[in-house]
């Protein structure tokens, strides 16, 4: 796990302690960050070597920060999925610009991420299907595999 500042949760700084508890600790006891860019935290998974699956938990970025990370994913030896939370619909706050918003994700995908679009309600097997992913028939719950 990183941060968009760098902060790094891994296996490897944990010893002996179960990553999986750590990480859900980490990730239960994470709040919104007022950083304005992606760079630190995508710089910081570069250099933990970037390989495997990647998984971005992201609000309106801009189109450099969709670079950065599009480049994250540059070669095949990883999957990139972008959670791209549309913060529009938990506030009040005025529209954004939606074509940025476009632009960002065209990006994204033409560097071969899977992007889900999240809003406020959404269901996690919504969101799953929306990325290619499949439910466990009948009970509407994602099922683990590969995204594809």
């Amino acid at each position: 796990l990183v941060t968009d500042t760098g902060g790094e949760v891994s296996s490897a700084s944990l010893g002996s302690i179960g990553f999986d508890g750590a990480l859900l600790d980490v990730l239960a006891s994470l709040t919104p960050s007022n950083g304005q860019s992606l760079h630190v935290g995508v710089d910081a998974t570069r250099r933990a070597g970037g390989h495997g699956l990647i998984v971005a938990v992201v609000g309106a970025i801009r189109a450099d920060d969709a670079e950065r990370l599009a480049r994250l994913r540059a070669t095949d030896r990883s999957t990139g999925v972008v959670l791209m939370l549309d913060t529009e619909t938990w506030t009040a706050a005025p529209a954004g610009d939606n074509g940025e918003r476009a632009r960002v994700i065209g990006l994204l995908t033409a560097a071969g991420w899977h992007v889900a679009e999240v809003r406020r309600g959404d269901s996690v097997a919504r969101v799953w299907a929306s990325l290619g992913g499949s439910t466990s028939r009948g009970t509407g719950r994602p099922t683990v595999g590969a995204v594809s």
